[in-house]
């Protein structure tokens, strides 16, 4: 890709709205023409000038409220539809509200106001530590403490700013109050907000948080470290997320660890990623290797009348999975050495039956809210491919606040959940074609104002 300041993403205008050339927009943020780390996405940005009648609508998909997250604890994820297990991605989404529905919603409850552009949240209702509120109600997972914790959060206000905050909740006489950090004392919000949508945040007062910060509080870690992708069957799984999820994660950001040669399904399955391995369960424990030989047919690589208790079916199987293992390597960017120096990031070698490695940074697109310094508020968004083409966040955070200028930004979405649309059309698709998402965030106009002054795109 080349750097910014040669493309100019659109030079047009249309539909009344500004649709600024890159360079020029930089410019007129203060910031150099930004160069680019090799192999990171151009991020595609949608600013809202501060007093200019735009605001942000948010739209939740409530019938999920107080419902199961997906799981993410072992290395398949999967998530409970209509009482029946569900371990692919649109299998698990079959039941959230689409794109249009939001829309649709938002239009309903606004119809004086006129949708602009929008982007989507995949984590709230979806993932751990991740709520959203309105209508004096917060909306949320099953077990989330919401009572007990504060949150990085975007705050709409009634008077039309947008702002990073951090608020708790509270549960006040059958409603749910706001609560904005401001000294010792928290500070009643509720009458003055229209909506909350929390997420992580990345830049706080034109600094980074510390990437250390993001092991304490993220759930999928597919976005923090680049996991081995192993494609077995009709399964994809992440490997090795289940003992990243084990605390090891805190380890992995930023040192070589030591891994089991093996997958983790689900809580009842290990799955040997080496003949050794598989050899050593037959030999130690059957029970164990029966609930391997379980998952391994219901992913189609062993026939009806195969079993792992057959040397010959054991070994061509072994060899199948340690051929898939190795293309995972090699498709995460990882390099085999064979020597005692200390591993650099991206390398891996095997010692004496597990894995010595260090990962890369995660690779992926991300939809981000930022936060200028004059008040402007808008969305970043990187478009990609979840685990093949993106941004890692460090450099996420370096363009926003070296190259965008950013005050705060919030983290909001990541991978094929990942979206912007602008007046008619997607600048960034879904990478995946989902159509089924747990929240919208759209910015508004009021119907037949000129929005040439108010919202832009580079």
């Amino acid at each position: 890709m080349a750097a910014l300041h040669a493309i100019p993403r659109i030079s047009t205008t249309h539909n009344g709205s500004k649709v600024i050339q890159a360079q020029d927009r930089f410019t007129r943020l203060g910031a150099a023409a930004p160069a680019l780390e090799t192999g990171m996405s151009l991020p595609h940005v949608l600013r809202v000038e501060p007093g200019q009648g735009a605001t942000l609508q948010v739209s939740h998909d409530i019938a999920n409220h107080n419902g199961q997250p997906i799981n993410r604890d072992h290395d398949l994820p999967f998530a409970q539809v209509a009482h029946k297990t569900e371990t692919d991605q649109h299998g698990i989404r079959q039941q959230f509200m689409t794109v249009a529905q939001h829309l649709a919603t938002i239009g309903a409850r606004h119809p004086e106001e006129q949708i602009i552009g929008f982007v989507s949240n995949g984590n709230v209702l979806t993932n751990p530590g991740f709520v959203g509120w309105q209508e004096r109600k917060v909306y949320h997972l099953r077990d989330e403490p919401v009572y007990r914790r504060s949150y990085s959060a975007i705050v709409v206000w009634k008077d039309g700013r947008v702002s990073v905050e951090e608020v708790w909740f509270a549960r006040e006489n059958g409603h749910d109050a706001v609560l904005k950090k401001a000294g010792e004392i928290p500070r009643d919000i509720t009458a003055e907000v229209a909506a909350v949508e929390s997420g992580q945040r990345l830049i706080h007062a034109g600094q980074p948080i510390p990437l250390a910060q993001f092991t304490q509080e993220w759930y999928d870690t597919r976005h923090l470290v680049r996991s081995l992708r192993l494609v077995l069957g009709k399964a994809v799984l992440f490997v090795p997320n289940g003992q990243l999820q084990a605390g090891l994660l805190h380890k992995a950001f930023g040192q070589p660890v030591q891994i089991r040669l093996e997958a983790q399904p689900d809580a009842q399955t290990t799955l040997p990623l080496s003949l050794a391995g598989l050899c050593r369960l037959a030999r130690t424990d059957p029970h164990a290797l029966d609930a391997a030989e379980a998952f391994l047919h219901e992913q189609g690589l062993l026939a009806a009348d195969e079993s792992l208790h057959t040397p010959e079916v054991l070994v061509r199987v072994a060899e199948t999975i340690e051929q898939r293992f190795d293309e995972a390597l090699a498709a995460g960017g990882y390099r085999l050495v064979d020597t005692d120096r200390p591993l650099v990031e991206g390398e891996a070698r095997f010692v004496n039956g597990h894995l010595d490695i260090f990962f890369r940074k995660a690779v992926y697109p991300h939809t981000i809210f930022a936060r200028w310094p004059d008040g402007g508020w808008g969305f970043v968004v990187f478009p990609g491919q979840s685990g093949r083409s993106g941004t890692t966040l460090p450099h996420a955070q370096a363009f926003l606040t070296q190259r965008l200028g950013v005050q705060d930004a919030i983290l909001l979405d990541n991978g094929g959940d990942t979206r912007l649309w602008y007046r008619g059309q997607y600048l960034v698709p879904s990478s995946e074609g989902r159509e089924e998402i747990r929240a919208v965030l759209a910015v508004t106009l009021p119907k037949g104002a000129w929005c040439g002054d108010a919202v832009s795109v580079f």
